[in-house]
């Protein structure tokens, strides 16, 4: 499978959560299968997130960088949507593209939960109970934990 190009200059920076979704989608689908689905849009908002805000920083790093001189000239916008481009490429490289392809089965059919997804989405519900669990009394917890443990043992693996 071939890497898309690394050149997101024509991309917003509203588009990192998209960016990541795509490649996740087209060349990480194993990696995106461990994801539970009901978790993927806010996995694909953080990392363009995290994406964003790293551009930001290094962008800012540079022009700071800049003597005040070279940015009062009229060439100052051009000069910084140019720094921007290019730390945006290279991040986008970095924290995505970086990341080798996989390569998927031909009848992969990712918005199909798996039996493994369902049993990863049964054990995120754990997980994300914990606040809830807190507010209960001892006794309150040990059955909220009864019955969800319960629920994850109705989980039968595929043979």
């Amino acid at each position: 499978m071939q890497k898309p190009s690394s050149d997101s200059s024509t991309a917003s920076t509203n588009s990192y959560p998209q960016m990541v979704e795509t490649y996740y989608r087209q060349y990480l689908p194993h990696r995106l299968a461990l994801i539970p689905p009901s978790q993927r849009e806010a996995f694909y908002r953080n990392l363009g997130m995290q994406m964003r805000e790293e551009v930001e920083t290094r962008t800012t790093a540079l022009l700071s960088q800049e003597s005040e001189e070279t940015l009062s000239t009229s060439a100052a916008a051009e000069m910084a949507a140019r720094i921007r481009s290019q730390v945006s490429d290279q991040v986008v490289f970095e924290m995505l593209y970086s990341m080798e392809p996989e390569e998927a089965p031909e009848d992969a059919d990712l918005s199909a939960p798996e039996p493994i997804e369902r049993l990863m989405d049964q054990a995120w519900a754990i997980i994300d109970c914990q606040e809830e669990l807190k507010q209960l009394t001892p006794a309150q917890q040990a059955a909220r934990i009864e019955e969800l443990l319960e629920d994850l043992n109705r989980y039968t693996p595929p043979t």
